[in-house]
């Protein structure tokens, strides 16, 4: 009798744990979305601008940080599905396996996340200062 309330504890406890790493993978995933919005609305404000040969460096390089950007955000997806068979793997092998696993990739990926976003804030800045230096060049040249 207690082998079996033990098994059953067991087994509401992979299950809890189970809807735990759901609920991190939707979370991340919304917390993407959320980032490639920001990144959709940096590459439009940022979209008018030149590419060709007479543009600055600095519209260069934002260019290839945009670029960046959105190859950084098809990779963290790519990891969060990566993630999301490791957790299922784990708690294939046992609950405090599928525990461990929530955590290392809960750890993990709120590191992605946050590297994604300092990367859009500076991009931010950036076409930010260089839509002050366009404004200041317009200004001079009337």
């Amino acid at each position: 009798m207690i082998a079996v309330a033990s098994v059953a504890g067991c087994e509401r406890s992979a299950e809890a744990s189970r809807a735990l790493a759901a609920e991190r993978r939707a979370s991340w995933s919304r917390e993407l979305s959320g980032i490639r919005e920001q990144h959709a609305a940096l590459v439009a404000r940022f979209g008018e601008r030149r590419n060709g040969g007479n543009a600055s460096p600095a519209i260069v390089r934002t260019r290839a940080v945009l670029d960046g950007a959105r190859q950084s955000i098809i990779d963290v997806d790519s990891q969060f599905a990566q993630a999301e068979m490791r957790m299922a793997e784990a708690f294939r092998r046992s609950g405090e396996a599928g525990e461990r696993a929530v955590d290392e990739e809960s750890a993990r990926a709120r590191s992605y996340l946050q590297a994604l976003g300092e990367q859009l804030g500076t991009t931010a800045q950036q076409i930010e200062d260089i839509s002050r230096s366009e404004d200041d060049a317009k200004q001079q040249s009337l």
